[in-house]
């Protein structure tokens, strides 16, 4: 009689975490052929998906920061950690940028806002440097923005954004999906999170294309009047 052939715990869509839980949770359980089959396969494969997972960290999580992997990926606001910025987040960069980011000064003051008690470049909050030394307090753009208030230092309609991941340009993350397929992850949520952003930002690539196109149309026949 063949025997039973469990099926992939991979293909299930299960976050890396929820994987290794299942491996370990296996141990008592090796004494069976077919459990100690499937967590042998399992446990190669994880070491695969480690490495894909350490590649996709890199390109969306910022350096230091406390949240797991697939709550950024979702943009998961109720993980813990997401709010107020950790010590060791506004040493190395402030909510408003991201180590990569353009244009920040290499010597740039900081500002505290007395609310979140999160910290900001002053540079990325719109704050001159010699605002920032004088302040004797300070509301920065996210607590305005819940408070409904104006932002002091810039329009309410257009704050800095809070930049609570790293921004991977759109070639990269489709590398970086390309490679799940071979690193056994195309089917974990970290993956599935991954292929959603990429779905999203075609469509509004393809609605922003339509726009464009809409408006020169438009600038065309009024010219050809």
């Amino acid at each position: 009689r063949a025997r039973p052939v469990l099926p992939s715990p991979l293909e299930s869509g299960a976050a890396a975490d929820e994987l290794r839980e299942l491996v370990a949770a296996a141990k008592p359980l090796l004494k069976v052929a077919e459990v100690e089959e499937a967590c042998s396969s399992l446990s190669g494969a994880l070491r695969g998906l480690d490495e894909w997972l350490s590649r996709c960290a890199l390109l969306f999580v910022k350096p230091q920061c406390g949240r797991p992997l697939l709550a950024v990926l979702r943009n998961d606001t109720a993980s813990a950690g997401m709010w107020p910025p950790s010590d060791d987040e506004n040493l190395l960069c402030c909510a408003c940028c991201t180590p990569d980011t353009l244009g920040v000064p290499s010597e740039v003051s900081w500002v505290g806002c007395d609310e979140c008690d999160g910290w900001f470049h002053s540079y990325c909050v719109r704050v001159p440097d010699a605002v920032a030394e004088t302040l004797d307090s300070f509301r920065c753009p996210r607590c305005c923005t819940l408070a409904g208030a104006a932002y002091a230092f810039g329009s309410a309609a257009l704050p800095p954004p809070i930049l609570t991941t790293m921004r991977p340009s759109f070639r990269a993350t489709e590398a970086l999906l390309a490679a799940a397929d071979g690193a056994s992850a195309s089917r974990t949520a970290e993956a599935c999170a991954v292929r959603a952003l990429l779905e999203a930002t075609a469509r509004w690539r393809e609605g922003l294309r339509g726009e464009v196109g809409e408006a020169e149309r438009a600038a065309e026949a009024e010219a050809a009047q």
